[in-house]
């Protein structure tokens, strides 16, 4: 499951775990935006490291642009991202019918 950020995710981790399912074995768990506690978690979170700071940035460039009159086209911005895996993901099980 990819939670919207980490500490969410860090939440799907606990209640599972409430619930006798643990990561990875019974569920892998992806959060986004990296913060420092993913990687002292247990265990340690995957998650999407990405640029937060300059997407809010860059987000405020563009909505006083707006404000100030200055539309432009629709345009889409990529900032860079990625996946540090830690000890919340696993591979795949094969299920046996």
């Amino acid at each position: 499951m990819i939670a919207h950020n980490d500490l969410v995710a860090l939440g799907v981790v606990s209640g599972a775990r409430a619930l006798g399912v643990h990561a990875p074995d019974g569920l892998s768990v992806v959060g986004f935006d990296d913060i420092p506690l993913a990687e002292i978690t247990h265990p340690a979170l995957t998650s999407i490291a990405a640029p937060i700071e300059r997407a809010g940035a860059v987000s405020l460039e563009l909505l006083g642009r707006a404000v100030a009159g200055q539309r432009t086209l629709p345009r889409t911005l990529r900032l860079p991202t990625q996946l540090v895996v830690r000890g919340t993901t696993g591979p795949v099980r094969e299920e046996t019918a």
